[in-house]
């Protein structure tokens, strides 16, 4: 074995940086899974099938974002991007979606979210706390020209921060500059790959 003095230090400033930034969880947030949500189509329908529809041009882009990206194609590409949580669409209780659990900040402008281990893209990479993350490098770049989605992640989301529970579990936190009462309409991120 080969010891390298200048990669140990390396390693000791990546150790000390992540400890230096780790995010610390209240311990006494109150998780909310909306386990007990009812079935939204009747239980007797047969599942699977096919649907057609059509759309109303050629996509022009497949980017969801940026020049040329508002066509009717847009609403498609929208419809496969899943977010953290959504509104049951018969009893408009949170229902678990890319999270299985949420809980609300004590200060009134924070969300933190237990990702769904099981969550996936399409091409079978997980779903990560870095994904979240991703999100404000992506929509507040200089490149992406997109000005609402410049000013909107730059000036109305504080954070979004992930770290992994002593349970192995990663736990995404997004915060915004003040409170709002619908809150969870405003921290229900959808996240990017970074990856890709």
């Amino acid at each position: 074995m080969i010891f390298c003095p200048s990669k140990a230090l390396l390693w000791v400033i990546v150790l000390w940086q992540n400890i230096g930034n780790a995010q610390v969880l209240p311990t006494d947030l109150k998780w909310e899974s909306g386990a007990d949500f009812p079935q939204i189509a009747d239980h007797q329908a047969q599942k699977g099938g096919t649907i057609n529809s059509f759309l109303l041009n050629f996509p022009i882009t497949f980017r969801h974002v940026g020049p040329d990206s508002n066509g009717s194609f847009r609403s498609v590409i929208l419809d496969n991007d899943l977010s953290l949580i959504e509104s049951h669409p018969n009893t408009e209780q949170l229902i678990p979606i890319l999270a299985t659990h949420w809980a609300y900040g004590k200060n009134g402008r924070s969300m933190s979210f237990k990702l769904d281990p099981n969550a996936r893209w399409s091409d079978g990479k997980p779903v990560t706390g870095g994904d979240f993350e991703y999100i404000l490098d992506f929509y507040r770049s200089k490149h992406l020209v997109a000005p609402w989605y410049n000013e909107y992640y730059t000036n109305q989301v504080e954070s979004i921060k992930s770290q992994i529970d002593k349970d192995g579990t990663t736990i995404v936190t997004v915060t915004l500059p003040k409170a709002k009462p619908d809150l969870w309409m405003h921290c229900n991120m959808v996240p990017i790959p970074k990856h890709f």
